[in-house]
C-alpha cells in the first residue's frame, strides 16, 4: 500500500547479513492440510488418500523480508481433483543485495498462485522464475506483481535489478510439453533510470488464467469495463493461442488501485477455492 510522503526517518536497507537458503516441496491431493516452513526447514502441504470432493491446500512461503543471499526453491504438485492456493502474508520485501526465488509446479488439478506484489528497496537485486506444467485437465490462475519499492522514503524504482520469468506449458498426448505462455521482464539500472521509463506508474501486475477449469476467470479477464479508466488504471487483456486462456496487464500510479483491479477481475476465484484468498492470509 502506498503511503503519503512524510518527514524521512532513518531507514536501513541492510538488515543483518544472514544468508538463508530454503528448499521446499508442496503436494496437494483431494484431502489436504496446510503447512509452511521458515528458515532451513522444508515446506509441505501433503495429502494422501482419495475422496470425491476436491481438497484445498494453502501454502504461504513468502511475504517476508528477503535478505542478501536468500534463496527460495520450491517444488509444487497439485493432484487431480485438488485446488492449491499459494499466497503470502504480505508483500515480499527485497532488501539491498541479491535474492531470488524459483518455483516449479506440476498441476493436474487447479493451482491459484496469488501472492502480494514484490517491493524491491534501494540497492536490491531480485530474480523470480516460475515454471508451471499442466497435465490432463490442469488449470492455473497466477498473479505476478511488483511495485516501485517504498516511495514514501525516497526509494522509488531505486533497486539495482529486477527480473521475473513465467513459463506455462501443457503436457501433450505424446508426453511433450507444449508452451502455452512465456513471459519475462527485466528492469536493470544499468540500462538507464528505471523511474523515467515508468513515468507515473508505481505498480504493475500480470495475471494469467489457463485451462477449462478456470473458464469464468478467463472470461472475467477478457471483459472490457470502464472501472479501470475511471480509476486511472491501464488495463490490457489478451487471449492466449488455441483458446487456452488469457493474460492481462495492469498498471497504475497507486498500488491499491492496481490491486483492486486484480481482485475485481479474479472475483470468481473465491468461489473456485471455497475461500477468499484475501481472508485466507495467516
Amino acid at each position: 500500500m502506498q503511503r503519503t510522503a512524510r518527514p524521512r526517518p532513518t531507514v536501513s536497507n541492510e538488515p543483518p547479513s544472514r544468508s538463508r537458503s530454503r528448499r521446499g516441496r508442496a503436494a496437494c491431493g483431494p484431502e489436504c492440510h496446510r503447512g509452511g516452513a521458515r528458515g532451513e526447514s522444508v515446506a509441505d502441504v501433503v495429502a494422501e488418500g482419495g475422496g470425491g470432493a476436491g481438497g484445498l491446500g494453502l501454502c504461504d512461503e513468502l511475504g517476508w523480508g528477503a535478505r542478501k543471499g536468500d534463496v527460495l526453491d520450491l517444488d509444487v504438485e497439485v493432484k487431480q481433483g485438488a485446488t492449491l492456493l499459494m499466497t503470502t502474508q504480505s508483500a515480499t520485501k527485497a532488501f539491498r543485495g541479491e535474492t531470488r526465488q524459483v518455483v516449479r509446479a506440476r498441476v493436474e488439478g487447479t493451482l491459484v498462485a496469488w501472492p502480494d506484489p514484490v517491493a524491491c528497496f534501494g540497492g536490491a537485486t531480485y530474480g523470480s522464475e516460475v515454471r508451471v506444467t499442466l497435465g490432463g485437465s490442469g488449470a492455473l490462475v497466477l498473479v505476478d506483481a511488483f511495485t516501485s519499492g517504498r516511495p514514501a522514503y525516497g526509494e522509488r524504482w531505486a533497486f539495482e535489478r529486477f527480473s521475473t520469468r513465467v513459463r506455462v506449458e501443457r503436457v501433450q498426448k505424446d508426453e511433450r510439453c507444449e508452451p502455452v505462455a512465456i513471459d519475462a521482464a527485466l528492469l536493470d539500472a544499468q540500462h538507464g533510470a528505471i523511474g523515467e521509463r515508468f513515468g507515473r506508474v508505481n505498480a504493475f501486475a500480470t495475471v494469467f488464467a489457463v485451462g477449462a477449469g478456470v473458464r469464468p476467470v478467463i472470461e472475467a479477464l477478457l471483459e472490457v469495463g470502464r472501472e479501470e479508466r475511471e480509476q486511472g488504471v491501464l488495463y490490457a487483456p489478451s487471449r492466449l493461442a488455441r483458446d487456452e486462456g488469457a493474460v492481462a496487464r495492469v498498471a497504475g500510479e497507486r498500488t491499491e488501485d492496481v490491486l483492486r483491479t486484480v481482485h475485481r477481475r479474479l472475483r470468481n476465484v473465491a468461489e473456485m477455492c471455497g475461500v477468499d484468498p484475501y481472508r485466507a492470509k495467516p
